[in-house]
Formats: structure tokens, sequence, C-alpha cells
């Protein structure tokens, strides 16, 4: 098979992707059983709870929360491989492929090599053309560096199946983590198996943005070499500069898209698993009614605690009042024209105030 029917990768895809697909039918078999046993017992350990807590008023949310959590987690195991390779995988990869420029018909391994055929075969056509007896040694040179660049871009297109196969794989075979998703005990399965797939599709866009990258500089490259063919054999800064180039673009597909999946997978909402089984909104609730009891009680304190307070400064005020008109009681004014204490009556002041009669002169009318 020639470089321009290379397509030993894609079949092997293809082997892959049928085989995955018959998992499906075993994986229902054991997982739906697997599935409804351990629901039933998240339901009985539920009422086991709450009955010991003894929070009734809660019970209808917690049940309200376990039947909705347990069927959006059947819901994914039933249409969860189809989803995530049909849908959300394969989004990715065509929007990266869309975004790097790569063409519908070389978004497939065997493409990959292809590339690399092609840039390779421009320096094996230059050692064709040459004679070993007067550069045996650069024609050696540039014949290991044609083989380098194949090996590169071989090494590539393997990415890139590796992490297509990986797709089949996980949205196929991860559905036994949801199978065992249906507690609040296992329910992170689930939240992994979503992430996992999510990795995929976001390794899947960004290998497509390097290969498209890739595919362009493989043209220039391949002009390049071509306008210089007559001093390949004479210059080996030609051939090795291909195989930089090659491993410059192995280096870039087998680094970034790894790391932008494992930023993508540590980084998924631990919290995923709480909304898709209602835990968010089972506590929301609880802490509403809490926090609605507790400023009830707040504001019924507040209100007896101000009455109580104005009642006693009216009747502080009251007293003191009392005690000042008690103390301030009139009876004349002294210099300052204020008012002075009484002082109880002596014996003898009534004498003082009165003069006897027959002492006044008879002249004095």
């Amino acid at each position: 098979m020639g470089p321009d029917q290379f397509g030993v990768f894609q079949q092997v895809l293809i082997d892959f992707q049928n085989a995955t697909s018959q998992w499906l039918g075993e994986l229902y078999t054991v997982g739906v059983h697997l599935f409804w046993m351990i629901a039933a017992i998240e339901i009985v350990l539920l009422g086991i709870t709450n009955a010991l807590r003894r929070e009734w008023e809660y019970l209808l949310i917690d049940l309200a929360r376990a039947v909705a959590g347990i069927g959006a987690m059947y819901l994914l195991l039933q249409n969860g491989p189809d989803w995530l390779q049909h849908g959300l995988i394969a989004s990715f990869a065509l929007w990266g492929g869309m975004t790097g420029g790569v063409p519908a018909a070389a978004m497939d391994p065997g493409s990959v090599m292809q590339q690399g055929f092609l840039l390779a075969q421009v320096l094996l056509k230059a050692v064709a053309n040459g004679s070993w007896l007067h550069m045996a040694a650069n024609m050696t040179v540039t014949i290991l560096c044609g083989i380098a660049v194949i090996i590169c871009f071989a090494l590539v297109g393997i990415i890139l199946l590796e992490t297509l196969i990986e797709g089949y794989v996980a949205c196929t075979g991860g559905t036994v983590l949801v199978a065992t998703s249906g507690s609040r005990f296992t329910h992170r399965f689930a939240e992994r198996y979503f992430g996992w797939a999510l990795g995929i599709g976001v390794r899947l866009f960004f290998l497509y943005l390097i290969l498209g990258l890739g595919y362009a500089l493989v043209r220039e490259w391949q002009a390049a070499a071509l306008s210089n063919s007559s001093e390949i054999l004479t210059n080996i800064y030609y051939p090795v500069e291909a195989i930089i180039e090659a491993l410059i673009l192995l280096i870039l597909a087998g680094k970034i898209p790894n790391h932008a999946a494992q930023m993508v997978e540590s980084t998924v909402s631990l919290t995923l698993g709480d909304i898709v089984l209602g835990n968010l909104i089972s506590s929301s609730v609880r802490n509403g009614i809490s926090a609605a009891a507790g400023a009830g009680v707040s504001l019924l304190s507040g209100a007896q605690a101000a009455a109580a307070t104005a009642t006693g400064s009216a009747k502080d005020r009251f007293q003191q009042i009392r005690q000042a008109l008690m103390n301030t009681v009139p009876n004349g004014h002294d210099g300052n024209h204020g008012a002075r204490q009484t002082q109880p009556l002596q014996p003898g002041d009534f004498s003082k105030q009165t003069q006897p009669l027959n002492g006044r002169d008879s002249g004095g009318r």
C-alpha cells in the first residue's frame, strides 16, 4: 500500500470501533440490575437516616432528591455512550478541525502518515539521484533523516489513533462506572466518567489544532526542500532541518493536548455529582428553612427586647421625675430665686411670727 493510500491506522480504528460497540449488550445485561440494586439500597439508607435523625420535615425533600438523581443517572447509563461519543467528543473533534483548517478527509491517522511520507519522499528522491562513490556520507545522513521523519509522523499518527480509540473505550466501557453510581457513596463515579470523556474531547480539539498547523508547515517545508533539491546531498542542513521540524511537531502533539486534557479533568466541578443527585437543591432548601426559622426567632427576640427596654426606660424616667418633684416642693426663695428644701417647724416659731395686741401703741391708730 503506497503513501497515498496508507490505511493501516484507519483499519485499526474501524476494528476497535466495531469491537467496542459489541460491549454494550453485556454491559447493560449486568449493569442495569446492578444499578437498580444500588439505587434500592440508597432509598433504604435514606429512610433509615431520616428516621434516626427524626428529621421528618426533610424526608420528602430528600426522597425527591434521590428519585431525581437516580433518574438522571439511569438516563446517563442508557444514553451516555451515544451522547458522549457522537455528541461531545465528535463535536470537539470537528470544532478543532475547522479551527485548525484540517480538511475533513485528512482527520484520520492515515492522513498524518501521508504527510510524513510526502516530506521524506523529497529527501529520498535526492538520494536516488546521487552517487554513492562521491557522497556516501551525505547520502547516509539523508537516508537516516528521511527515516526519522517518517517515524516522527508515524508517532503523531499513533497519538491521534490512541486518542480516538480511547474515546470509544471510555464512552462504551465507562458505562460500568455509571452502573455503580446510584448511591450517595458512589455518585462521583459518573462525574469521573463525564470528566474522562470531556478530557478526550479537549485533547482531540488541541490535537487537530496542532495537526492543522503541521499540515500547513509540511507544505512549506516540502516546497522549500523541492526548491533546493540539488543542494540536499551537498548540504546536510536541509535533511537535519526536516527531522528537527518533524520532531517539534511530535513534541507539540504529545505535550499540549495532554496538558489541556489534564487541566479539564482535574478542574471538572467537584459538585457535578451533587447537582445531578440534587444534593445542592436539598441543602439549599434545608438552609432556607433553617434561616427563615432563625430569622423569625431573632425578630421575635428583638421585638421583645425592644419592648422591655422601652417599658423599663419609661418607668425609670417616671421615677426620676417623681423624685425630683418631691425634693423640690417650693417653700420660699433663696437669693438665687431657686427653690429650696422645706425645713420642719420648731417649737416657738409661731410666737416669733406674732405680736401681743396689748403691746401696741394706742396712738398709732
